[in-house]
């Protein structure tokens, strides 16, 4: 299952429903419970996720200033 440098031939992710894991996703779902579901690994299930673009899908980060400097 390794790839080569020719387009589409890289190593090849597990079968994955797509639309039920952004359904899941979209319920709350966090992704490495998402990959427990499917029973594949945690990084597949991110590489898919970055491959549908569903990177940022929960929103903007709020930052809550837990690591600020206090002078």
């Amino acid at each position: 299952m390794k790839g080569g440098s020719r387009p589409n031939s890289g190593r090849k992710l597990p079968d994955i429903n797509g639309r039920r894991a952004m359904l899941l996703l979209s319920e709350g779902m966090t992704k490495k419970e998402i990959a427990e579901r499917f029973s594949v690994p945690y990084k597949s299930m991110l590489t898919f996720f970055r491959n549908m673009g569903a990177a940022q899908s929960r929103g903007a980060y709020a930052w809550s200033g837990k690591y600020k400097k206090v002078a």
